[in-house]
């Protein structure tokens, strides 16, 4: 049901782009872009949802042009640190909270999680 969707209860208002989730079926990363339905100025009676196509998202962060050996990008989640793009090195992965000096502006890693 889309009406207990993350972006679901804001959408009826306004359109909107959800920020990167992981998907509850597939676990991989998604994002959405959702307008309210109205009949004429009335209140909304629906909501219009979109998935983007991430993997194009993640095509483009893992290009390499002009990074050397060792150079990668990757993206990762406001909320909780997690890669929403794949890493180029192996161990790295998605869905798993990383913490680094750049990302918490602390040096070391809180609990298990890894430093980039």
């Amino acid at each position: 049901m889309v009406d207990d969707q993350p972006y679901f209860e804001v959408s009826v208002y306004a359109d909107y782009t959800q920020p990167p989730m992981a998907d509850p079926t597939t676990g991989q990363m998604a994002m959405y872009m959702t307008r309210p339905l109205r009949i004429g100025k009335s209140n909304a009676v629906g909501v219009l949802a979109g998935q983007l196509d991430t993997g194009t998202l993640a095509e483009i962060m893992t290009e390499r042009t002009g990074l050397g050996e060792s150079g990668e990008t990757y993206l990762v989640g406001l909320e909780n640190n997690h890669l929403w793009t794949p890493s180029r090195f192996a161990g790295y992965e998605m869905m798993r909270a990383y913490h680094s000096q750049a990302l918490t502006g602390r040096s070391e890693a809180q609990g298990p999680e890894r430093l980039l």
